[in-house]
């Protein structure tokens, strides 16, 4: 039986799959690592020069049922800014009035982060913890396929 891209033959196990898959995964989990490689390197870069300042978050405005609040403070020369969280929630985050910490930088105080856990190493998480089952099932799949060969190679 002639084989293609898709398939090897087997005379024990008939029709097999060629690795794409545990390539696929791979790969899948290489780019979820990087996301979280990258996302925790521009975490430190930010807080390397970053000040902090204390923020009131203001009301929320418009509506719909994902609320993403904004905070209003002071950088260290007196001048007033605002700042919206990144990440949408429900119920929000943050409630009118309350007081949160804020990161920014002196040359850019409008690029102020809100400093919390979600805003600042969800995505490096996530992605990161994410990776972790690609890289486990590419692992598996790569090994199973390896055996079965082997196996057929010793005729058993």
């Amino acid at each position: 039986m002639p084989a293609n891209l898709s398939t090897e033959w087997s005379w024990r196990f008939g029709v097999m799959p060629q690795p794409w898959f545990s390539v696929f995964t791979a790969l899948v989990a290489c780019v979820l690592l990087c996301v979280a490689i990258v996302s925790t390197l521009r975490t430190a870069e930010f807080d390397a020069g970053a000040l902090r300042a204390t923020a009131t978050v203001l009301p929320a405005s418009g509506g719909g049922s994902m609320t993403r609040p904004a905070a209003e403070f002071t950088d260290a020369s007196g001048r007033a800014w605002r700042v919206r969280l990144r990440v949408r929630s429900n119920p929000p985050a943050h409630h009118a009035g309350e007081q949160v910490d804020v990161l920014y930088h002196r040359e850019d105080p409008a690029d102020a982060r809100f400093d919390t856990f979600v805003e600042r190493r969800l995505l490096a998480l996530l992605s990161g913890v994410l990776s972790l089952p690609f890289f486990l099932m590419s692992w598996l799949t790569w090994t199973f396929r390896r055996r079965l060969f082997r196996q057929y190679a010793r005729g058993g």
